[in-house]
Order: structure tokens, then sequence, then C-alpha cells
């Protein structure tokens, strides 16, 4: 005799859901003596990446709604990690650019990002790691054209990201 809630548990959108409340409840573990967020997080990376960016493509490459990255942004520079300034041809175009507090704290922060993979993966094989890893880039390729805030990378950045970009095109 089958459960009644077998279905239930291994609908993917439940399964997303509970590898997302694994990813979160890690990442404070890991993260939590710097108070940063998964999303301030992918953004000091962005801005580190591309030394200095415009707060609409931060968004885009983090996936989030303007609104929110401004908010995300300006705790950021709150706590000194993040300049924001007007662009000089365009005053309403925010840059974006690593503080020396923020360029500092990047390899700590880093190095939780590490450890918290290791944690989420260490019960796979490294087989199994590359094929999960594979299926989520190509699940959120395929379904970015769905998302409430689809990732965005300029195409002067492209060449230099990502496997998700590949699958985009």
């Amino acid at each position: 005799m089958t459960n009644k809630l077998d279905d239930v548990f291994v609908h993917p959108g439940h399964l997303i859901r509970r590898a997302h409340q694994i990813h979160m409840s890690l990442f404070e573990d890991e993260f939590a003596v710097y108070d940063i967020s998964p999303v301030q997080y992918v953004i000091l990376r962005t801005v580190e990446a591309l030394d200095e960016v415009d707060l609409s493509t931060a968004a885009g490459i983090a996936a989030v709604d303007k609104p929110s990255c401004t908010r995300f942004v300006s705790r950021l520079v709150e706590r000194g990690l993040v300049s924001m300034s007007s662009d000089k041809a365009d005053q309403r175009r925010k840059l974006l650019r690593l503080t020396s507090k923020g360029r500092n704290l990047l390899p700590a922060l880093n190095a939780c990002s590490d450890n918290l993979e290791e944690r989420m993966m260490e019960r796979l094989s490294p087989d199994r790691r590359r094929r999960l890893i594979d299926l989520l880039v190509e699940f959120a390729s395929l379904n970015n054209d769905l998302s409430r805030a689809p990732h965005k990378t300029p195409p002067a950045v492209r060449q230099n990201t990502h496997a998700l970009d590949d699958v985009q095109g």
C-alpha cells in the first residue's frame, strides 16, 4: 500500500523548497558571524568580479528585482563594504564599487562559501555532485524566463561567467 503523501514528497516544488531550507540553515551557520545574506554575498562577488558595476546590472546578475537589490546594497553601503556613486554621464545610474573593507572581508566570506558548499554536498559522490550542479544549471537556465527576477548577464561579462550563461545562449 502506497502512502497518500508519497506524491507530495517527490514533487519538484517540495524538494526545491526543502533544498532551499537546507541551504539557508547551513548558510546561516557558516556566515552568522558576518551577518551577510546569500544575495548580499552574490552582490559582493559581482562587484568584485566587475570592479565597478551599475545597480541594474548587479540586480540582473544576482537575479533579484531592482528595488530589492537597492535595499541589499544600501545595507552593504551602511556597513562600509560597498560604495555607491552616481555616474557622471547619467546621474540616475548608480555605480557600485567594493571598499577596502569589503575587499578585505571577501576572502573570509569565500572561505565560508567553500565550507557551505562542502557541507551541502559532502554526502554525495563527486559524480553525483557534478550531476546535481549540471541539472540545477539546466533547470535554472531553461526556466529563467519564468522568474519574477530573471538572471541577466550583460554580453561584455558573459564570456567570463558561470555555465548558466552557456546554456542560456
